[in-house]
């Protein structure tokens, strides 16, 4: 393999270069690079963001990538910061942008994004001081509401991602896949262990887009309708209308996903590739209701563990609003 020296390619960027018959494309990705033949992927680096290995294109075509990379810019002002790194950055303008999609995203107070973040379990994007996006875990269920429910602390604690969002300006570049993934590198060993599921629900399509992306981090999220799993469903399903019906009020919220959308959802196997039938499926960006999970197999069994634990879904739901759970 040659290692070129001082390239980079962008986050979202794919270069594609010819050698004979064949075509190879480079794509960033998470602050590394994937070497590819098509749709498969023949090198996967999770490299320093100053060094690409691209043995596979041959010298004569590593040297025609080095030039196109040393024609990009290659001082990123881009980074991802938790509090182990940075202070708790200025979070208004993350709010306002978040004010602008009610339709989609939960509607958190200014407050408790901070306190996210001080908890490490957030991850900000930063354009050299200005913060450009947000995300963090939501403890769905934990050591406290497991006490506080009578539940054995042998059931794995359960997260949510949320609050998700991108700065519009910032938007289209591959920024998100990256954010999340730093997200998920703060629970990866807990996730390793089978003591920690996460899980998140989306009504976007690029954040349904991009779920394959966290394979790198050997997480294979599964995308399912959220009666798949109905004891997980009791914890993630809290909405109030308009924005949606949570089990507090009914187990089939019209807001989700039903199971042929779904199905369709997942033949799209490449969405690069397929933009057409990603457009053909949401011509404006937005789907039904999707619940994902970190592990099918966890997430069965965690859902399990709870029916098991109060006999039904339904008496799940009323033993949540008992604690106040939905408010």
């Amino acid at each position: 393999m040659r290692e070129i020296d001082g390239g980079r390619i962008n986050l979202g960027m794919t270069r594609v270069f010819a050698d004979g018959d064949r075509l190879w494309n480079i794509k960033g990705f998470d602050g590394g690079f994937r070497v590819g033949n098509g749709n498969e992927t023949v090198v996967s680096i999770g490299a320093n963001e100053h060094f690409a290995w691209v043995g596979a294109l041959g010298i004569k075509r590593a040297k025609e990538a080095e030039a196109h990379f040393r024609a990009e810019d290659t001082v990123s002002s881009i980074s991802v910061v938790d509090i182990d790194s940075h202070p708790c950055p200025e979070l208004e303008e993350i709010l306002e942008a978040m004010k602008q999609e009610k339709g989609v995203l939960l509607q958190p107070s200014l407050k408790s994004l901070s306190v996210s973040y001080e908890n490490k379990q957030a991850c900000v994007l930063m354009d050299k001081e200005r913060p450009v996006g947000y995300v963090r875990f939501s403890p769905l269920l934990d050591p406290q509401l497991k006490d506080k429910v009578g539940l054995s602390q042998e059931v794995p604690d359960v997260y949510e991602i949320g609050s998700a969002i991108i700065l519009p300006d910032h938007r289209g570049k591959g920024y998100y896949s990256r954010l999340r993934n730093s997200l998920l590198r703060l629970g990866l060993e807990r996730m390793e262990k089978g003591k920690l599921m996460v899980i998140g629900t989306t009504k976007n399509i690029r954040v349904a887009e991009v779920l394959p992306k966290a394979i790198d981090l050997g997480i294979d999220f599964y995308a399912s309708t959220h009666g798949e799993f109905p004891g997980v469903q009791c914890l993630t399903c809290v909405c109030n209308p308009n924005f949606g019906e949570g089990v507090q009020y009914r187990f089939d919220c019209p807001k989700g996903i039903d199971q042929e959308s779904l199905i369709q959802l997942k033949l799209i196997s490449d969405w690069e590739t397929h933009r057409k039938e990603v457009t053909q499926f949401s011509p404006d960006g937005k789907i039904p209701c999707v619940m994902y999970v970190s592990d099918k197999s966890l997430a069965q069994k965690t859902s399990d563990m709870l029916l098991a634990a109060f006999g039904s879904k339904e008496l799940l739901a009323k033993t949540l609003m008992k604690v106040d759970y939905y408010e």
